[in-house]
């Protein structure tokens, strides 16, 4: 009989973001060796009780703030808990919720495997929950801290090593989806943007930089909601780069994209990607950009970008939250076809040799395996 892994997660499919497109794939690439289900948050979405979409096993919870539907959304998930209990024996937690408290409880009552993987730097990971001792007492009761990047255990995180069992395994990319073809680097380059409009994402620093860029013929490509119904979303941000884009007479070089499920068309008609987050987990978008071929460009976080981009290599770090680096950094890449051919190559290579779905597939079944 298959063992069976509940993997709990924020927003999931039909959702378009990083982190629900890249779970759906590992759910469907495990289902041969594992029975598998998925308890997910929306407040879009809501199930009465399984939605079995493309062979997917999938009980949503809507969000609400009102104090009743609250309360009934617990008795729900204690419900689909139990009905699934004896399915499962292993509960993989991506990112925290104060659902997690009670499925911890549930999962220890019932002496399930607990794994959980923290998802963004400074905001998820255990350094952060540790602050709020309450959290952190349940969060302590898991079996294996699985680590997407080695900022959640090095730096300010670096006291898990003595606390928590813990993993190193980063994201990964499906090359049969993310191919690589050749680019054809001009002058006129297409760059691009991908996540929300929020201070955190910092799309203006990208679009600040286009501004200054001397070849007035590149273009730039934002995609991310416009308005997002999520604490960090700033839907003000859009509205000052776009009037401030009609106002300079410069809409006809941006293109606003709300959301796509035809990723890799951007992927594909693009040349650089610009990552100027100001906290990041492993960000799937980075390395699907650099599966892709595009030259990737991001803003230095501590460490975290330390196992993807060797600076100059297979891609460039921004030092500091700085227009004018960012700008002459685009200014000089324009100018340098040799170099953008020889970063972009460099790119996809480091994710064939380190960050393919087939090399990941092997070490998370092995993980699963051991904890059965």
């Amino acid at each position: 009989m298959k063992k069976g892994i509940l993997f709990v997660t924020g927003g999931f499919r039909p959702e378009l973001h990083g982190g629900s497109i890249q779970i759906s794939h590992l759910i469907k690439s495990l289902q041969k060796n594992f029975n598998t289900f998925v308890l997910s948050s929306s407040k879009i979405y809501d199930t009465s009780l399984f939605d079995i979409t493309d062979k997917l096993n999938i009980f949503r919870l809507k969000k609400d703030n009102n104090f009743f539907l609250r309360i009934f959304n617990i008795l729900k998930m204690i419900i689909f808990f139990f009905l699934i209990r004896k399915k499962i024996s292993i509960i993989h937690f991506r990112g925290f919720t104060i659902k997690v408290i009670l499925l911890i409880l549930l999962g220890k009552i019932f002496r399930k495997k607990i794994i959980y993987s923290p998802t963004r730097y400074l905001e998820d990971d255990i350094y952060t929950l540790k602050k709020n001792s309450f959290f952190y007492f349940f969060i302590k009761k898991i079996d294996l801290l699985l680590c997407i990047s080695p900022i959640f255990f090095s730096g300010k995180n670096l006291f898990v090593k003595k606390v928590f069992e813990f993993q190193y395994l980063p994201n990964f990319v499906d090359l049969n989806i993310y191919k690589f073809k050749k680019k054809k680097f001009h002058k006129n380059l297409n760059i691009l943007f991908i996540g929300f409009f929020s201070k955190v994402k910092n799309p203006q620093l990208v679009y600040n930089a286009w501004k200054k860029i001397k070849n007035s013929n590149t273009k730039l490509t934002f995609i991310g909601r416009k308005s997002f119904d999520y604490y960090l979303s700033d839907s003000k941000i859009y509205d000052q780069i776009y009037n401030d884009a009609k106002k300079n007479n410069l809409l006809k070089r941006i293109k606003f994209v709300d959301q796509t499920n035809k990723i890799t068309k951007y992927f594909n008609s693009c040349d650089i990607f610009v990552l100027p987050s100001k906290t990041e987990g492993m960000p799937n978008a980075l390395l699907e950009a650099m599966a892709s071929g595009l030259v990737p460009i991001v803003l230095k976080i501590s460490n975290l970008y330390s196992d993807i981009i060797i600076d100059k290599f297979n891609g460039l770090i921004l030092k500091k939250n700085s227009i004018d680096e960012l700008s002459i950094t685009l200014n000089k890449l324009i100018n340098d076809k040799r170099r953008l051919n020889q970063i972009s190559l460099n790119a996809r290579k480091t994710i064939e040799k380190k960050f393919d779905l087939t090399i990941y597939l092997a070490k998370i079944k092995n993980v699963y395996n051991k904890l059965c």
